[in-house]
């Protein structure tokens, strides 16, 4: 063999060599040199042993929600909650929202942003033998606005944060005396009381009657209860209470000085 063959076949063995690349093993699977494959959303190829993928960007799934389709990213209303799209799933806040029933609504002037809750009822019958702590059910509902008040259990529940402005007036039963205490959350706030016995005995009708200023957070509970055992209360819609909302914060007014 001449010296020229020898390099001749150094030379082929070396191209032969060059020529085979290795293979790509990826995720368990093997590929051949050059072979494109694809994962999940990216597109990859062997490359000398070695694997690289690009980083494609595909759409985000669109969301269904309530009968409506959205794309994503997309922003929208679910009664009085803010709602959004995002990759297939809507999320919302979780606010509480007013019963369509119970028409509230919001001013525009003066006290901007201010929910209307007002409230208005009367005892339409006297009360007997009233025990201690026993709510007071108002029962002949005139104004109802925002559906704060419940008429089954005697109480006002408030919708939202504020300044509330509440009054009431208690007619005693004739020759009957009435103590009554106004409570928030069953803690004590202030008595109404009307004295029907007098102070030399005998029989008549008292009144009692007041305005009061409350802060109250949402949630709170506003009632009237009885203070003694056997107490009595004329009804005939001279005993009333009503309320309205002054001015809605949005902080917890428990911080506020």
């Amino acid at each position: 063999m001449t010296p020229i063959h020898i390099v001749f076949i150094l030379a082929s063995l070396c191209v032969l060599a060059s020529a085979t690349k290795n293979l790509c093993t990826y995720k368990g699977k093997t590929y051949q040199d050059g072979q494109t494959f694809i994962d999940v959303y990216s597109e990859c190829k062997c490359d000398d042993g070695k694997v690289t993928c690009s980083q494609r960007v595909y759409p985000k799934t669109p969301c269904t929600y309530k009968g409506e389709n959205y794309q994503d990213g997309q922003t929208f209303k679910d009664d009085c909650n803010d709602c959004k799209c995002d990759d297939g799933k809507a999320t919302c806040s979780q606010r509480v929202c007013p019963s369509h029933d119970s028409k509230i609504y919001t001013v525009g002037t003066r006290h901007a942003g201010t929910d209307v809750v007002a409230f208005f009822a009367t005892l339409s019958n006297k009360t007997m033998n009233r025990g201690v702590g026993q709510n007071v059910k108002f029962d002949r509902i005139i104004t109802n606005v925002g559906s704060a008040y419940n008429e089954h259990v005697g109480a006002f529940t408030a919708p939202v944060s504020g300044v509330y402005v509440f009054m009431s007036t208690l007619l005693s039963n004739k020759g009957k005396n009435a103590g009554f205490e106004l409570v928030r959350n069953g803690n004590f706030i202030c008595k109404m009381y009307a004295s029907g016995v007098g102070a030399y005995g005998g029989g008549n009708y008292d009144t009692s009657a007041g305005s009061f200023v409350l802060c109250l957070n949402k949630g709170d509970v506003i009632a009237v209860h009885n203070l003694d055992p056997g107490e009595n209360l004329y009804g005939n819609n001279i005993s009333y209470f009503s309320w309205f909302l002054l001015k809605e914060w949005e902080q917890d007014l428990s911080i506020v000085g």
